[in-house]
């Protein structure tokens, strides 16, 4: 199975909104981890109302017509955490969203159907869930008690940590 690090955005029903997230994701030039520079895959942005960013090579069992194409980067986890770091950065010019997280393939685990998953509620309600931006809009639809910091304008989250391993 296949297992990458991304950026895992979800837009609910703003499909304009994913669709400049796409553009701008194609567009980016390579971001930073540490002294390397990584580009992302322009063909795995998602579909409907979900919005990826892939860096290329930084992942575990990449399907036969990526790894062709791309060389696998063993990266440190300050590299890993470095480019944790830009893919917040690339977060911050999208709008429209409802939830977003960088890690290895969070959004699958902590996103269903465009809510957070019920699964998570202790990890949430206790501040585990390190990384998770939400929008204003889903904040308030959550226990008061839930700790988040400001992110940008119209969105609160569990500050990333970094990254302890590869």
């Amino acid at each position: 199975m296949a297992a990458y690090f991304l950026l895992d955005i979800d837009f609910g029903t703003n499909l304009a909104g994913a669709e400049a997230a796409r553009r701008l994701i194609r567009a980016s030039p390579p971001l930073r981890a540490g002294a390397r520079r990584v580009s992302l895959h322009d063909s795995l942005v998602g579909d409907g109302s979900r919005v990826i960013a892939v860096p290329r090579g930084v992942g575990y069992a990449l399907p036969v017509e990526l790894a062709e194409r791309t060389r696998r980067l063993d990266l440190t986890a300050e590299e890993l955490s470095a480019l944790g770091w830009s893919l917040y950065d690339l977060l911050r010019r999208c709008t429209g969203y409802r939830l977003a997280a960088v890690g290895w393939e969070l959004g699958e685990i902590w996103f269903e159907d465009g809510e957070l998953s019920p699964e998570y509620a202790a990890d949430l309600a206790a501040g585990g869930l390190h990384g998770l931006v939400v929008s204003d809009d889903v904040r308030r639809a959550l226990p008061a008690a839930t700790p988040f910091e400001p992110f940008e304008p119209g969105y609160q989250w569990m500050p990333y940590r970094g990254e302890t391993s590869t």
